[in-house]
């Protein structure tokens, strides 16, 4: 590993990072940061805050306290989803299905989550009570996520859920 060069340094952590196609984008606590080499940094979009982002070829969906956000520039942003005291931890955009997955938990019951789905980052479909969510990929054939707890859970459809086994 290399250490990037950053044009101000980061102050806080990163909690995401995804690839374009022709550029990387990480986020966190100190804004958003763009890169076409991996080595070079430039700082967009300084204080916003973001959990996770997804690109989906047009425009990005970003995570946020409370909810999730479009843009097409990362520096203008558009309210999608406010989804009050339900915190979104991940999202992700499968081309091949042409679906939003966002996961979460209750901030008044961090034992108790959501997962939202949506074919055009507009219309959600929502599913509250499920375990809270932390991490999600697409394999290619089913949805896999993970909990605080090392849990693994899988779905084909990204909303009806199952636990397949813990991580020691």
């Amino acid at each position: 590993w290399n250490t990037p060069t950053f044009d101000i340094a980061p102050t806080s952590t990163f909690n995401t990072a995804i690839w374009t196609g022709s550029q990387f984008v990480i986020t966190g606590g100190n804004g958003i940061y763009t890169s076409t080499n991996g080595a070079n940094w430039t700082r967009i979009g300084a204080g916003i805050y973001t959990d996770g982002m997804a690109w989906d070829g047009s425009k990005y969906l970003s995570t946020y306290t409370g909810g999730a956000r479009t843009s097409t520039n990362l520096t203008s942003w558009s309210s999608t989803l406010t989804y009050i005291n339900h915190s979104p931890t991940e999202v992700l955009y499968v081309s091949g299905l042409n679906k939003y997955l966002l996961v979460g938990y209750n901030d008044w019951t961090l034992n108790s989550g959501w997962v939202a789905t949506s074919t055009d980052a507009t219309n959600w479909t929502i599913r509250v009570g499920s375990d809270p969510k932390n991490k999600v990929i697409w394999d290619g054939s089913k949805f896999i996520a993970l909990d605080s707890s090392g849990r693994l859970f899988t779905s084909a459809d990204g909303l009806d859920w199952s636990s397949t086994s813990g991580i020691t």
